[in-house]
């Protein structure tokens, strides 16, 4: 068993291909574990994920990057509900634990499935004016527990904008940010 588990390893860590579907395809898959089942099966979601991340995927050091996005989106997120753009169905003022274990899973895909993009600084601004706000209201439609403030068109025009500053500049700092080890 152990000598597989060292042949995977190598195969993946020698592939840039599988590198990436391995790490898109588990972000997919914790992203809707996280809206769908909210915050025990975040947390039971991202634990595997991030210990297959750092054992096939992850650059040495990449830790302390993903820590420090998942600190800036926790931020980011929490001026959103403080300010009521995003709303919890529990009228609760603080964002939910499930919104905050994503902000991990999505951090590992900054250095590696979306890390061509940071080469393309406005497609990645686009993307995210589009793809930022759409998976904030596909997450809040599947788990019901997080809504858009009225008027609509403002709340998701105000995290269009946010995601157009924030998607190229989380990817720059992913691709400037030398690594160290350990």
């Amino acid at each position: 068993m152990l000598a597989m588990a060292q042949r995977l390893q190598v195969r993946v860590k020698n592939s840039d291909l599988w590198r990436l579907i391995l790490n898109a395809g588990m972000f997919e898959v914790v992203w809707f574990i996280c809206v769908w089942g909210g915050d025990l099966a975040a947390a039971a979601a991202v634990a595997p994920m991030l210990t297959v991340h750092f054992w096939l995927v992850a650059q040495p050091g990449e830790w302390r990057f993903i820590a420090a996005v998942a600190a800036v989106g926790i931020v980011i997120d929490s001026l959103f509900f403080g300010l009521g753009v995003l709303q919890r169905a529990d009228q609760q003022p603080f964002m939910p634990l499930w919104l905050m274990i994503l902000w991990l899973a999505f951090a590992t895909t900054l250095k590696h499935c979306f890390s061509k993009l940071s080469r393309f600084p406005w497609l990645a601004a686009l993307l995210g004016a589009i793809a930022g706000p759409l998976s904030y209201f596909g997450g809040g439609l599947i788990n019901g527990g997080v809504t858009f403030a009225e008027p609509l068109w403002l709340s998701f025009g105000a995290l269009a904008v946010c995601w157009a500053i924030l998607f190229p500049a989380l990817l720059h700092w992913g691709r400037a940010q030398p690594l160290k080890q350990g």
